[in-house]
């Protein structure tokens, strides 16, 4: 089953699919309508500078903004690939930053985000990196930066907030409204099923085993992290984007 995928009505309706099930409709015959009203701010960048566009016919292949919120700031590199790519604004969100870097040779990005209540909410997802299905939530004023050069297999799950909130039982105090950071390094391997918990960290050249669940902050190199919660099961690894069958004919 694909993780992510569009479906067009005659209606001009089109909904995208998570998982088989729908996350979100738009209507495709409003192409022409403008990022103001909907107050996102939108740029196209490479080496050389950057331009804003302003109608989401002018948005690269694959890529779908929806949702509401104000003053977003959404940084997309010219060469990037995007075979599906949906960025979703809660309307009571503002102030985000989103930036979407160059893809090289590699095959590009495939996911979902969401950028839920909360303000100054920020995401980088860096150069030559591959996303093969995930699904991001992020709020309160959280960050996710997901480093260069990483593969993300299917049915990855990534939240940089808990969502609802989390109160002290005798007081009524909120306990869990700390902002919040996770961070990717470069040259990271996550497998099928990851999911990725608010804080958590793992540092450049790192392999996450498929179903592993990280929650914690991690900083030795070259590692295998795996189980839930996730922890290092063997040191002094890497990996290559190319298969056994490929590195043993060369």
């Amino acid at each position: 089953m694909k993780i992510l995928y569009k479906v067009r009505h005659p209606n001009g309706i089109r909904t995208i699919y998570f998982c088989g099930l729908p996350l979100w409709s738009y209507n495709s015959h409003n192409r022409s309508r403008r990022f103001r009203r909907l107050k996102q701010r939108v740029f196209i960048f490479d080496d050389n500078g950057e331009y804003e566009i302003f109608y989401n016919y002018q948005l690269p292949d694959n890529i779908h903004l929806g949702g509401g919120g104000t003053n977003n700031i959404i940084r997309i590199h010219k060469t990037l690939r995007a075979r599906n790519v949906c960025l979703t604004f809660d309307k009571n969100t503002s102030d985000n930053i989103c930036v979407l870097c160059d893809s090289g040779d590699c095959s590009g990005l495939d996911m979902i985000v969401i950028f839920q209540a909360g303000h100054a909410n920020k995401l980088y997802i860096g150069r030559h990196t591959v996303i093969n299905g995930a699904k991001i939530w992020l709020g309160n004023g959280s960050e996710l930066h997901l480093g260069d050069d990483c593969m993300l297999s299917y049915e990855i799950m990534i939240r940089t907030t808990d969502g609802h909130a989390i109160m002290d039982s005798a007081t009524g105090e909120i306990i869990n409204h700390q902002r919040n950071a996770c961070i990717i390094g470069n040259h990271c391997w996550l497998g099928l099923r990851t999911i990725v918990t608010k804080n958590a960290q793992i540092p450049d050249h790192t392999i996450v085993a498929c179903g592993t669940v990280l929650t914690g902050k991690f900083t030795n190199t070259h590692t295998i992290i795996a189980g839930n919660p996730g922890r290092v099961i063997k040191t002094g690894v890497s990996f290559s984007d190319k298969s056994i069958f490929d590195l043993e004919n060369i």
